[in-house]
């Protein structure tokens, strides 16, 4: 059987809008890449083995690179590009920093000197 990209994409769309575990999720990791572009924010998600990117509106506080976060949303699938992210409805911090940043920032300091 051969189809349509467009078919495909959207039958994967089906599959996780009928997913009702995909729309109510919570997901914990450290915020990098953020953007900003009008109300809202763009960045990702990410632990030792992983990424996800992200999409939030009018987020309480404002995201910062390291930041350890809970993020409660649902998934979503873009037909267009063949793509996933997370919508992000609410986001908590837990910590302020996290490790993948610390070893960032330990890295930039010992290629300094």
């Amino acid at each position: 059987m051969t189809i349509s990209v467009t078919q495909l994409n959207n039958y994967i769309r089906g599959l996780v809008d009928m997913d009702s575990i995909l729309a109510d999720l919570t997901v914990a990791g450290e915020v990098t890449n953020v953007k900003r572009y009008g109300s809202g924010h763009y960045f990702s998600l990410k632990d030792d083995g992983g990424a996800i990117n992200c999409f939030c509106y009018n987020a309480d506080q404002a995201l910062q690179q390291g930041n350890i976060v809970v993020a409660e949303g649902s998934l979503n699938y873009f037909v267009k590009n063949g793509s996933i992210s997370f919508f992000v409805k609410r986001l908590t911090e837990t910590k302020i920093t996290g490790d993948a940043y610390l070893r960032f920032l330990q890295l930039k300091e010992k290629l300094q000197k």
